[in-house]
């Protein structure tokens, strides 16, 4: 294990020379460099300083030979990914970097080792070791990173498990990678099971199952937001609507990552579908009196038509009557007026002796007579 809070042990050289005074030569050089150093007794102590943490370790050959050099090939081997801790090996006096030790070898092999030639001069030193602090200070903001990131992925997390919908994250390319423990305890089907894609074959309605994925294909070909509304299958095998949302998260304009939920919605389908059923009902029962209203209206005017004619013929009738009944009087009175004249005529008719005179009056007489007729 590595620890690498301190800023200070991430940036000192871990010095193990156990011949002569090279430890305290390398010090001095580095020191003099401003670079922070420890010198370390043994293997077994430069290891145990590895572990706190380091920016680069100096050794000579000879505190290697002969030594097990395994444990600290072991130690390089289990480095997490970030790592690649740089080793400086100052090759014994005549040595050359074509022909090595064993133990060399096993090193070179396990880790990241710069062989550099003795005698060994001050600036060549300084450069070498200030490069592989570079590198290691590299790997640390790696670290970092990983570090933070995890951080907040366990806050998302923890976030993710304490709301009551159902959520996921997908990779950009659309293939799910996370559900939330409420997803996996309302569907019943492990995690492992439900990823990539194969959530739409596990536990989406099979009606929806092809509308679904080329909606969410749609989205993040797009990258848009992801919105449906779908079936997903509970533990009990009951189907239940849910709301699904899903926003794609950038960095410097590019998808890294999805964030979605499924929000229960099974309520508001069916409050939605009753009021549809209720809307149809009352545009059918609306379209039914309508229809009677207009049987209805239709009737009403045939009645009043009826109605207005018979009103006709009874006042024609009542009109006839008044018409007869004024003609009757007419014709009484006339009657009496011609009975009178009649009567005038025949006593002049008895009186006259000229011819001429009687003759007139005879024809008032008939004239008068045939007017009673038209009376009777």
């Amino acid at each position: 294990m590595i620890r690498t809070a301190d800023p200070v042990l991430r940036l000192r050289v871990l010095i193990l020379a156990p011949v002569g005074r090279d430890a305290a030569l390398a010090k001095a050089v580095l020191d003099g460099a401003g670079i922070g150093s420890l010198v370390c007794g043994d293997l077994d102590e430069l290891q145990q300083r590895l572990a706190e943490g380091a920016g680069a370790s100096v050794l000579t050959e000879e505190a290697l030979i002969g030594r097990d050099v395994w444990r600290l090939a072991e130690w390089i081997n289990e480095q997490p990914s970030w790592s690649d801790f740089p080793f400086i090996l100052l090759l014994e006096p005549g040595g050359t970097s074509e022909a090595g030790t064993p133990e060399r070898d096993v090193l070179q092999a396990a880790g990241n080792l710069t062989l550099l030639e003795r005698p060994v001069g001050t600036a060549t030193l300084v450069s070498a070791v200030r490069a592989a602090l570079r590198a290691r200070g590299r790997q640390y903001e790696v670290q970092d990173a990983i570090e933070a990131l995890t951080a907040s992925e366990r806050r998302y997390r923890t976030l993710a498990e304490a709301l009551p919908q159902l959520v996921w994250t997908s990779k950009p390319d659309g293939q799910r990678d996370y559900f939330s423990r409420q997803w996996v305890e309302y569907t019943g089907v492990p995690e492992e099971d439900q990823l990539g894609l194969a959530w739409l074959e596990k536990v989406v309605h099979p009606d929806d199952r092809e509308r679904t994925r080329k909606r969410w294909m749609e989205a993040v070909q797009g990258k848009n937001e992801y919105d449906a509304e779908l079936r997903i299958r509970r533990a009990d095998n009951e189907y239940r609507w849910f709301k699904a949302r899903g926003t794609p998260v950038r960095d410097n304009g590019r998808t890294v990552k999805w964030f979605g939920t499924c929000t229960d919605i099974t309520d508001i389908v069916e409050a939605r579908e009753t009021l549809r059923r209720g809307r149809e009902e009352l545009e059918r029962l609306v379209t039914d009196r309508t229809r009677s209203l207009a049987a209805a209206n239709d009737r009403l005017t045939a009645e009043i038509a009826e109605r207005q004619r018979t009103e006709a013929a009874l006042l024609q009738a009542q009109k006839l009557e008044a018409v007869g009944q004024l003609t009757s009087g007419v014709a009484h009175d006339f009657n009496n007026l011609l009975t009178a004249i009649l009567g005038n005529l025949e006593m002049m008719e008895r009186r006259l002796k000229s011819e001429e005179p009687l003759r007139r009056l005879q024809a008032a007489r008939l004239a008068a007579e045939r007017g009673a007729r038209l009376t009777h």
